[in-house]
């Protein structure tokens, strides 16, 4: 374990992290009871609990930093900080999905490129978009604002706690006030008159109106509780002219090495490098890495010069499936391309003992074997592909050969 002070704040770092898996605090303060020597601090975020072991400042307020991240940040982030203590210098790396800490993440590293590869890993295993990467002062920088933007109630959430066993003289004592409570109440209910059950059946009745509005909200708005990224992903014209040039003006060959694979996503080229006979190892193109694994093959990343704008859709806009499937095969006839179009069953899932039906299908769609004239031409391209409900996810060129992957919503 390592800490950082951040606004006059102790936080703690290098958690070992578990699910609750449904059991109450009550039993984890046992079981860690029965490991004293092993932890002796503890902390419990949504069906997470981590455990530590800091005795050297047993005395003093300390958060669990990846706690503060999870509560004050975004709800899916795989993250790399440059910090330091009185040891010296490190890198931590932080995972969260849907608010959720990884039970892999928060831990410590002593070489940034050893944490930027288990990043990349836990990147993979949570799906997440992209690294956040932060220089020393950047990291302190920001994590200064996450913590001071937390409330009271949520920066208590985020403080370590000392497990306590329960006395078997508290366990009695609770006994006796709990009974002493239940004598009371069936005393009390002896003496409850008119007025207390008319108002007890008032609260019924308020309670059954609220259900069934909330009911009837879920009904109505099923899209509510569905993934609606979709909506404000960038529109495929605004990629596409986005992508391609970058790609055209990316270089075939660097120190030696020539050009496998070149991808797009609107945000960062990917690249893929083959060695050849005039390879230089020791200079690998545009900061690559090695691929260990096969080592004939090295990748590297660069960011596309500019943000994709958001698009506002709606489920209004959506095409059927049978619109979405002739406007794509229009596109493949016309052009006389490769194409593959295949859609997922329909969602749903159950809200409050309510079966939700998803209002969109979402499938996958793909062209291959693009000519280059046609890529070339990306502005009119763009424009015949601009089909409500698609979206482009990668532009690919590998082996001579040009390929567009994406995703579709459909009624």
């Amino acid at each position: 374990m390592r800490h950082v002070v951040v606004n006059g704040r102790l936080c703690i770092l290098g958690l070992r992290w578990s699910q609750t898996e449904s059991r109450s605090k009550a039993d984890i303060i046992s079981e860690l009871n029965a490991v004293t020597e092993s932890y002796d601090r503890f902390i419990i975020v949504k069906d997470r609990y981590g455990v530590g072991l800091m005795r050297e400042k047993q005395r003093q307020k300390a958060f669990a930093l990846a706690a503060v991240v999870c509560f004050g940040d975004s709800p899916n982030l795989v993250a790399v900080y440059a910090l330091e203590d009185e040891n010296g210098p490190f890198w931590w790396v932080i995972g969260i999905r849907h608010g959720q800490i990884s039970s892999r993440s928060d831990q410590l590293f002593e070489t940034p490129d050893d944490a930027d590869a288990f990043a990349r890993s836990l990147q993979d295993t949570l799906g997440v978009d992209a690294i956040q990467t932060y220089s020393r002062e950047e990291g302190m920088t920001h994590l200064g604002k996450v913590l001071a933007n937390l409330s009271k109630t949520v920066l208590h959430a985020s403080r370590l706690t000392s497990p306590r066993q329960l006395t078997r003289a508290k366990v009695l004592k609770a006994l006796v006030a709990l009974a002493v409570f239940i004598g009371l109440c069936w005393g009390a209910s002896s003496f409850m008159n008119y007025k207390e059950r008319l108002e007890r059946a008032e609260k019924s009745r308020i309670a059954a109106v609220r259900k069934s509005e909330r009911i009837k909200e879920i009904q109505e708005h099923p899209e509510n509780h569905f993934n609606r990224t979709w909506m404000n992903a960038p529109a495929m014209d605004a990629v596409i002219e986005q992508c391609v040039p970058a790609m055209f003006r990316h270089p075939l060959a660097a120190n030696g090495w020539k050009l496998s694979i070149l991808s797009c996503d609107g945000k960062s080229l990917s690249t893929t490098w083959e060695q050849t006979e005039f390879s230089e190892y020791t200079s690998l193109p545009f900061n690559a890495r090695l691929d260990t694994q096969r080592p004939r093959f090295a990748t590297s990343h660069a960011p596309v010069a500019s943000t994709l704008p958001k698009t506002e859709r709606d489920i209004a806009s959506l095409l059927s499936i049978e619109e979405a499937t002739q406007r794509l095969y229009a596109v493949t006839q016309r052009l006389s391309l490769k194409s593959k179009l295949a859609f997922k069953k329909r969602a749903t899932k159950e809200v409050q003992k309510t079966v939700v039906t998803c209002p969109w299908m979402e499938g996958t769609w793909e062209l291959g074997s693009l000519p280059a004239y046609i890529v070339a031409d990306y502005n009119n391209f763009a424009d015949v592909l601009n089909i409500p409900g698609f979206i482009v996810k990668e532009i690919l060129f590998e082996k001579n050969t040009w390929k567009l992957k994406g995703e579709v919503y459909a009624k």
